[in-house]
């Protein structure tokens, strides 16, 4: 939900051009690749040009997608998209979020600095004074509205902080000080405050950015006021980044994080500020802006886990040819019986794809039907094996051995004078 300010498209342009004059005309897409078990998406590809997007947000209680492109504002949910409103011509969206629990979107105007709060039911809008230089905005369990800005900026002296909005009458309160540039906010499940803090120079120097906490305590006695919290208070938690444009936690309490400038996603193990040894998107010409984790169902947000799992939406950008919204999620493997799910007399093949690559699948057997849905058998390090097999007869179970791809072939003889059906999960 971060917002990348106009002056600091120069340098990312100046880069992009570096490194894609091999691009194509606009329309082309980059590759956004995750881990295996994973699966990228478009869910977004702005025809208008890489520098007409402005930004998006996810609801996600109506499956509906917010995209800011130029002035307007598009919805795009199960019905299609359309135009969802519109601001005044020559003015763009800042920063823009839907308040959890409430079906309200927030959003700013870059030109005026207001701030509105649109009802998603009704479509009534109303609007405060709000903050020049709005960066990112993250909300509270008890619904307090934080916003990360940097109201004197370009001035001497200027600094960013976290300010309390006042959404019915546009007093804010500034209850952080921070030094550096304007960074982006996330909101942990206990409570604690992440704050990103870089050098107010762009690009920011290589291992020169941080993430620093504040308890939920002390966050809590800042909005009670009167005195802001300050550094003093904070506590770094993860240091030497290269860069943090936005911040987003999953349902396994994992950060991730954005760079803007060199792209790639990186995020920390479950429940923990330790980085994941390998990037789970790598760098390259494609930066990536802001990200949104909008919840599943019962699955969890990990490799090889069921559709009705969360998803990451990430803006990416090479600030030339192409500006997307992808959807990053998980991707179950697949089992097909060759030549087909009807099996002639002879020889035939069950074919597992997707897998971890060189690793072992367990396939299970059963005379009897599927169940209609997927159901967790047991749980190991936090991630559920997921089932369709009926057990109250117990099934046959072997493993497979997979290539380097993910892939294996089990061969077998239908022995029959008849075709059979092989029903595969």
């Amino acid at each position: 939900m971060a917002r990348i300010h106009p002056p600091a498209l120069a340098p990312l342009l100046h880069t992009a051009l570096a490194l894609c004059l091999a691009c194509a005309a606009y329309g082309q897409t980059l590759p956004l690749t995750p881990p295996p078990g994973h699966r990228s998406d478009i869910r977004w590809l702005e025809t208008a040009g890489p520098l007409a997007m402005n930004g998006f947000a996810a609801d996600p209680s109506r499956g509906a997608l917010y995209v800011s492109v130029h002035n307007l504002v598009y919805l795009r949910d199960a019905t299609g998209t359309r135009v969802a409103f519109q601001l005044p011509v020559g003015e763009q969206v800042g920063v823009m979020a839907v308040m959890p629990g409430n079906a309200t979107l927030l959003y700013t105007s870059y030109q005026t600095r207001r701030v509105y709060l649109r009802d998603l039911v009704s479509g009534r809008t109303t609007g405060v004074a709000g903050l020049d230089n709005a960066f990112d905005v993250a909300f509270t369990a008890r619904g307090d509205v934080l916003m990360a800005a940097n109201p004197d900026w370009p001035k001497p002296g200027a600094r960013p902080g976290v300010w309390l909005l006042d959404t019915a009458q546009g007093q804010h309160r500034e209850i952080i000080q921070l030094s550096g540039a304007s960074g982006p906010l996330v909101v942990l499940d206990n409570g604690d405050l992440l704050c990103s803090l870089a050098p107010a120079t762009f690009p920011p120097p290589s291992g020169g950015t941080s993430l620093v906490r504040f308890t939920s305590t002390d966050v809590a006695r800042a909005i009670q006021g009167p005195t802001p919290l300050t550094l003093a208070q904070a506590q770094t938690v993860l240091a030497q980044l290269d860069g943090a444009s936005d911040l987003a936690l999953d349902d396994r309490a994992r950060i991730w994080i954005t760079d803007a400038y060199r792209g790639g996603v990186r995020r920390t193990q479950p429940g923990t500020f330790t980085l994941e040894a390998t990037d789970f998107v790598p760098s390259s010409a494609l930066t990536t802006v802001t990200l949104q984790f909008v919840p599943g169902d019962a699955a969890t947000f990990d490799a090889w886990q069921p559709t009705s799992a969360g998803q990451m939406l990430v803006w990416t950008s090479d600030w030339l040819t192409t500006a997307e919204v992808r959807e990053l999620a998980p991707q179950r493997p697949e089992l097909s019986a060759a030549p087909g799910n009807t099996v002639p007399p002879g020889p035939a093949a069950l074919v597992l794809s997707g897998g971890p690559p060189s690793g072992i699948a367990w396939v299970g057997v059963s005379p009897l039907p599927r169940k209609p849905s997927e159901y967790p058998l047991f749980t190991a390090g936090g991630v559920a094996a997921w089932f369709a097999l009926d057990f109250l007869v117990p099934p046959t179970v072997f493993a497979l051995r997979l290539d380097a791809t993910g892939s294996s072939r089990l061969a077998f003889t239908n022995p029959g004078s008849g075709s059979r059906s092989v029903p595969v999960q």
